[in-house]
């Protein structure tokens, strides 16, 4: 599996997209995460040959974010979920 950061101005250019939407992500506002350009962060985890296959980068105004960029960004994603499971957890 991998996981993969995109870029968008737009968030309807991947939201209204439906081969994207079957396969599920998850979306940030990119202020939530420290991204520096004003937009939102897609992140998708699937296999190679899926994103070999469906070539997200190509479509208009997306970009794929690499690097050290996608780390912080997977790093505050990550951090963003356990903060929602524990207080989830603290309801029960």
């Amino acid at each position: 599996m991998e996981e993969r950061v995109y870029y968008v101005k737009n968030k309807e250019i991947i939201m209204n997209n439906e081969n994207l939407k079957r396969k599920g992500f998850s979306y940030e506002n990119s202020a939530n995460v420290d991204y520096k350009k004003e937009g939102y962060v897609f992140y998708f985890k699937a296999e190679k040959e899926w994103f070999n296959k469906v070539k997200i980068e190509s479509l208009k105004g997306v970009e794929e974010i690499k690097g050290d960029d996608k780390e912080k960004i997977l790093k505050k994603i990550n951090g963003l979920e356990d903060d929602v499971s524990a207080g989830i957890g603290g309801l029960f």
